[in-house]
């Protein structure tokens, strides 16, 4: 974005070099530190609009920067810029750090020198800065480029669509022997949505359970969008639903599932896990936008300025992840007393409304981030000890309770948001449960192998809680 200001910590002359080159290009004025005090005072003397990370250092030095970049009152955005050879750092961060946005490079064009994609940088920080991160034309979306779109009604709508994207691809001349892989990608993404994206208002799944049968129809609400084109250098393609709900723990078990060398398939019906791991190695950008309970778009892109398909193989690989927070996550009861909490807790949630009332409902929580957390005990310490009653308190708290001091202080927990999980297959199960009841498996059983669900969380942690929750 024209004008706009960014902030870089990096100690690479190189990746100094090449970050100048890409965001000065487009307009911004860029600040550049070597240490994580210089990057504090900056972030308060500059005000910048956006932060990058080079996680590239020793991961000691980089989590004591994202350490430090968090305990900040007041920051802006942050991307993460990996380009190093060390795939196990990426994973941890992405694993056990709230990482909103990722740039993640292994290889130069032709694989020899791990250089960054200078555009694929610009279109990073213009997407974060911009707060716009969807859509496949900003890659290929160039003045003269034509991009295609379908939509996809159910599983009967995949064949005939395939084959029109083959022939697509036959059309830009690509090599033959490359052309059923990127197919292959295609279907794995459409599929992905189809099955897996629908859920019901209450989270669960709405067809994992029948996986892709023929016959499933979608209601209209649940279509998915695909947008496909080519510049004559990048084939992009886009599969977009509407329901936001790819989590950062199953974005996890993806990335380390497509970065590992031995692949063990999943052997539930609706299992794509495998699949989509598989689609990552064969292609050479991987691209996660997603607004949280409302939006996923996933795209992969494909460099063709090659010569052959063994040269098309060595391409360096990237994985993009962009998130933004879901619409307004209050519902307020009409009478004021209740408020319901809904997605993902972070810095962006406004606990306004639950100030003044009487009970807190956390039924509709995905998930709660470091930054959530802080938000979180910023509320808690504004109600100055007033009682609040809260509803479906998730494991999340409980955990935090124990370990940080006021976490709960002046609650009062009517039901606990309890972790169960399979006797047999050790699948993942929550169940509502009253204090008097924490322990207690719910009636209902497995839903993938039918046998009785026992509790799985730390009886200290929900013990001490219980301790206290007068």
């Amino acid at each position: 974005m024209l004008g706009s200001t960014i902030v870089v910590l990096t100690s690479h002359r190189q990746t100094r070099r090449q970050i100048a080159r890409a965001l000065h290009s487009g307009g911004i004025n860029v600040h550049f530190t070597d240490n994580q005090e210089e990057m504090a005072s900056l972030l308060v003397d500059v005000k910048p609009e956006l932060a990058i990370i080079d996680c590239n250092g020793e991961l000691s030095s980089v989590e004591g920067a994202l350490a430090a970049f968090n305990n900040e009152s007041e920051h802006p955005p942050l991307v993460i810029l990996s380009m190093g050879s060390d795939v196990n750092k990426l994973l941890h961060l992405v694993k056990n750090h709230e990482v909103g946005n990722l740039v993640a490079k292994h290889g130069a064009i032709r694989a020899v020198y791990p250089m960054l994609d200078e555009r694929e940088l610009l279109v990073t920080c213009e997407k974060v800065l911009r707060r716009n991160i969807f859509g496949i034309d900003k890659y290929v979306g160039s003045w003269g480029v034509v991009l295609h779109r379908a939509v996809i009604t159910g599983t009967a709508d995949k064949t005939p669509f395939l084959v029109q994207f083959e022939n697509f691809l036959n059309e830009l001349d690509c090599p033959a022997s490359i052309v059923q892989g990127i197919v292959t990608v295609a279907e794995e993404l459409i599929l992905n949505a189809v099955v897996h994206a629908p859920h019901y208002p209450d989270g669960k799944s709405k067809y994992e359970h029948l996986g892709p049968l023929a016959e499933l129809t979608l209601e209209p609400d649940e279509h998915v969008n695909v947008v496909y084109g080519c510049d004559g250098t990048r084939l992009m393609f886009s599969v977009t639903d509407n329901f936001g709900r790819l989590s950062r723990e199953t974005l996890y078990k993806y990335l380390t599932r497509s970065f590992d060398m031995l692949q063990s398939p999943e052997t539930k019906v609706s299992g794509a896990g495998l699949g989509l791991s598989l689609a990552f190695r064969s292609i050479h950008q991987f691209v996660f936008n997603v607004q949280e309970n409302a939006r996923t778009e996933v795209i992969a892109g494909w460099y063709l300025r090659i010569g052959s398909a063994s040269e098309f193989r060595q391409v360096a690989k990237s994985v993009n992840l962009f998130w933004l927070p879901g619409p307004d996550k209050r519902e307020r009861s009409s009478d004021g007393t209740i408020v319901v909490l809904k997605g993902r807790i972070d810095e962006t949630t406004n606990f306004d409304d639950a100030r003044t009332a009487t009970k807190l409902d956390l039924r509709g929580v995905t998930g709660i981030g470091s930054r959530g957390l802080l938000q979180w005990l910023r509320f808690i310490h504004s109600m100055n000890g007033r009682k609040l009653e809260m509803i479906a308190c998730p494991e999340v708290l409980v955990r935090a309770a124990t370990e940080i001091a006021g976490v709960l202080e002046g609650t009062i927990v009517k039901s606990f948001l309890v972790p169960f999980e399979c006797i047999a297959c050790s699948k993942d199960a929550y169940a509502e449960r009253t204090p008097e009841a924490v322990f207690q498996p719910p009636t209902e059983r497995c839903q993938e192998c039918g046998q009785p669900l026992q509790f799985a969380g730390i009886p200290e942690q929900y013990e001490s809680v219980l301790s206290r929750n007068t």
